[in-house]
């Protein structure tokens, strides 16, 4: 019990870092991106917060594939939600990291909320923060444009992310969620 209780306090303490530690990294790679060759001490100091960044996401990984490994899978708390709220709350959030960007970051839901829908909040907030995060990395942050779709059909729900960026290469989409 207790060793159970210690793999799900490493779960959720390296789930509360990702998600502010993603944005510090996209930031800083974003502010790389744009003053390159402006500033070359700002862009030294960018440079050494990006690589912290990308260690401690190193970090938090390995952290996460030892809990999965010592738990024998991955374990789902479903929960009725209020996923047109969810979403527009993540997408506040990544409006805030891109306000001083030409990222536009639109929201495409239907009027009301979706009615007994039913997720892990957290695993969905993780596959969505990786998704918007790669989004925004590596998106023309002149005339960047990510919209957040939700829709609904008689039996299912559909979320979907969609931007004008580079894409993910064929050879890659089969391994995007592993």
């Amino acid at each position: 019990k207790l060793d159970n209780l210690k793999n799900d306090f490493i779960a959720n303490i390296t789930h509360d870092f990702r998600s502010p530690l993603t944005i510090i990294l996209n930031t800083a790679d974003l502010a790389l991106t744009k003053y390159k060759d402006s500033n070359p001490e700002l862009v030294q100091r960018l440079q050494v917060i990006y690589n912290a960044s990308l260690k401690l996401t190193s970090s938090i990984d390995k952290l996460l594939d030892l809990t999965k490994m010592d738990t024998k899978g991955i374990r789902l708390r479903i929960k009725q939600m209020r996923l047109k709220y969810f979403l527009t709350n993540i997408a506040d959030f990544y409006k805030s990291t891109v306000v001083s960007t030409n990222i536009n970051i639109i929201e495409d839901f239907p009027r009301g909320e979706i009615e007994n829908f039913y997720s892990d909040e957290e695993k969905l907030e993780e596959i969505l923060n990786n998704i918007i995060s790669n989004a925004i990395k590596y998106i023309d942050t002149d005339k960047g444009e990510i919209i957040i779709s939700l829709r609904e059909s008689k039996d299912s729900v559909y979320i979907s992310i969609k931007d004008n960026g580079i894409g993910i290469p064929p050879d890659k989409l089969d391994t995007i969620f592993i």
